[in-house]
């Protein structure tokens, strides 16, 4: 990079001097990234917005069943969603 050290969540291409945030549904957990590849998926029962560096657990009264999603969904009427243990 240059003169750029991106910040976990971030990654900043070979000559780039603006960083990239992750795409929501994705993160990076290392500083100094110089690749998209080193994005990793957000699991089940986490979301990962934009720029994440690690994933968050869904809050209850919200889900998350799908793989790269950047939110939880609501949980519907009727049903029970805890959230993290």
């Amino acid at each position: 990079t240059v003169g750029v050290t991106c910040a976990a969540g971030f990654y900043c291409p070979p000559g780039s001097d603006v960083p990239i945030a992750t795409p929501a549904g994705t993160y990076i957990t290392i500083t100094g990234s110089t690749s998209h590849l080193d994005q990793i998926n957000c699991g089940l029962g986490k979301y990962c917005p934009a720029g994440s560096s690690a994933p968050i657990d869904c809050p209850a009264g919200y889900y998350y069943d799908e793989l790269r999603l950047g939110a939880c969904k609501l949980c519907p009427a009727g049903y029970s969603c805890a959230g993290p243990a």
